[in-house]
């Protein structure tokens, strides 16, 4: 009987857990913006006609002044 119970108090506080940060993740995440990159069109620094990493970088700040807050 004991051995039911500690069961039981310890399945509760795993789920309690688990609730705890799932509720807490999706209030994270609320409202949050991301933006995918397609780096050979996004952005080309170097005039070649292909983006590039440096091209991104330059646009770093235009992204965050549209409310991005990761890029993908």
């Amino acid at each position: 009987m004991k051995h039911c119970i500690l069961t039981f108090i310890c399945m509760l506080i795993t789920f309690q857990h688990v609730y705890s940060n799932q509720e807490l993740t999706n209030t994270y995440h609320e409202g949050t913006a991301y933006y995918e990159i397609f780096i050979r069109s996004f952005a080309d620094s170097d005039g070649d006609g292909i983006g590039d990493l440096n091209g991104i970088i330059q646009k770093l700040d235009y992204l965050q002044d549209l409310g991005i807050h990761g890029i993908w």
